[in-house]
């Protein structure tokens, strides 16, 4: 729906440095602790209480951002109580730490016997069997929740592939694209099924006619999923745009445009449909920031003398903003350009007031 390839400043990409937002630092009277000497002086404080084991997963949060969890994560197998699941979801959920920094960490190791020497606790025959044994299971919890996942993704793959295979191509009428004043790039329309439990317990299914699907591939071009987009909001259901339940997301990408040697990377489909129509650049979706630097990845991986650009979500509505905390770390780590809409929201809603790409 849109004439001509444009180009102004708006979607001028800069070279980026550093961390995707700024978080408090810490402040030492001497040199940082290295890792090692953190991991010693965990050796010394017990993680069966759960209050403590929280400050210390927020203290190395604190020091080390999303990196900690693996020294966090040993420390806390240490617990009679431990469960995996439970230590990534407790982990993921620590956002603002507020006074609670890696010398909370040191001042439990101290309560406990600990000393700046180098010293490491000795642990008795029965607390190393007892690290051993938890350590055992959940290697095999581990194998055991990654079949179940797999076998999960795999369903929702042929559920993907029956409901592609049965929908229509999209001529580009659709409400969706009509309001975002987009067009359909090899898009369908299709019923979408969602299953909702009543409070008797059983299971009722609700069909939603015309969604806009979106399909989502691997690197070999193998659909895993689609994203339903409907037309209008159901009584019944939040939201307007939907995966398929147990579906793959992570890694996988919808790619719109012929290959060019600059490729636009973006969240949704709006917003890539908007840039690659304005600029006649190669896009690929991610669907949302989280799965960006996968894609991202991905990308530089298999075209590594490309111009590749990050085209941020601007969440300034949003702790951290995120949408551009991830593009941000996702160029860093590919070496990538970094284009920021200078309005709050996406590139389309940049476009819909008025802006020129």
């Amino acid at each position: 729906m849109m004439d001509g390839t444009l180009k102004s400043p708006a979607l001028a990409a800069t070279p980026v440095q550093g961390y995707a937002y700024q978080k408090q630092q810490p402040h030492y009277t001497s040199k940082p602790p290295s890792v090692e000497e953190i991991s010693t002086a965990l050796g010394f404080i017990p993680s069966d209480d759960r209050d403590t084991w929280l400050h210390v997963g927020m203290a190395i949060k604190h020091e080390f951002g999303d990196n900690g969890f693996t020294l966090w994560n040993e420390w806390s197998k240490s617990a009679s109580n431990y469960s995996d699941k439970d230590a990534l979801s407790v982990w993921k959920s620590i956002r603002s730490p507020g006074k609670i920094t890696i010398r909370t960490v040191f001042g439990l190791a101290r309560d406990n016997g600990w000393r700046r020497t180098g010293e490491k606790r000795i642990f008795t025959p029965a607390e190393i069997e007892h690290q051993a044994k938890i350590k055992a299971e959940s290697a095999l919890a581990y194998v055991n929740e990654q079949a179940e996942i797999q076998a999960r993704q795999a369903k929702a793959a042929d559920r993907a592939r029956q409901i592609w295979g049965n929908a229509e191509p999209c001529d580009g009428s659709h409400p969706y694209l009509v309001r975002k004043h987009v067009s359909s790039h090899w898009l369908r329309v299709g019923e979408w099924a969602k299953y909702l439990k009543d409070p008797d317990g059983s299971w009722r299914k609700i069909i939603i006619p015309c969604a806009l699907l979106v399909p989502l591939f691997d690197q070999e071009g193998k659909l895993w999923n689609l994203q339903a987009i409907f037309s209008e909001k159901h009584p019944e259901i939040e939201g307007t745009k939907h995966f398929l339940a147990g579906g793959r997301k992570s890694g996988l990408a919808f790619s719109m445009g012929e290959k060019t040697q600059t490729k636009l990377i973006c969240e949704g489909y709006a917003t890539g449909a908007t840039l690659h129509e304005l600029t006649g650049h190669q896009t690929i979706l991610a669907f949302d920031c989280g799965n960006l630097a996968h894609v991202s990845k991905m990308v530089r991986e298999k075209y590594p003398e490309d111009k590749i650009i990050l085209c941020a979500d601007n969440d300034a509505h949003l702790k951290h903003n995120p949408g551009i905390a991830h593009a941000r770390d996702a160029a860093i780590a590919i070496g990538g350009l970094l284009a920021i809409p200078p309005v709050a929201g996406d590139w389309n809603d940049f476009f819909l007031s008025g802006g020129a790409l």
